[in-house]
């Protein structure tokens, strides 16, 4: 593709470098805005009620900073909440199988404990004569 002809003249190119400065600014906040979004539908999956009163997060305090600033924590928050619901669901599953583990020794106690009646009702019997 070959140079186009025409120039521009400098105090145009500084507008246009400032207007893609803000386009490329404008898409950082919209990308911010989209995982601020996400996290958000994943903390109202935990039931994320509470609110806590903002403060300041950026030196600027302007919106896109203030979204910057926080998204970070967000995600670690969100990491540190799924890691915990994992660790949940390992140890449900742990007390579930130690559950089972209970209604079996349970089962075979009294089993056991059968046996041995049935084993003394024998003996008695037996010593009694009846048998």
């Amino acid at each position: 593709m070959s140079q186009s002809p025409i120039s521009i003249p400098p105090d145009m190119a500084r507008f246009v470098e400032e207007h893609k400065k803000i386009r490329q600014e404008f898409q950082k906040s919209l990308n911010a805005a989209q995982n601020l979004e996400r996290l958000a539908a994943q903390t109202r999956t935990y039931g994320v009620s509470q609110t806590q009163p903002m403060i300041p997060l950026a030196t600027g305090a302007i919106p896109p900073q203030e979204v910057q600033a926080i998204l970070p924590r967000i995600e670690q928050e969100v990491a540190t909440v799924n890691q915990i619901d994992q660790q949940i669901k390992t140890e449900q599953a742990a007390i579930t199988a130690i559950q089972q583990k209970a209604k079996n020794l349970m089962l075979t106690l009294y089993i056991l404990g059968g046996i041995a009646v049935l084993v003394i009702i024998i003996v008695i019997l037996v010593a009694l004569g009846i048998l």
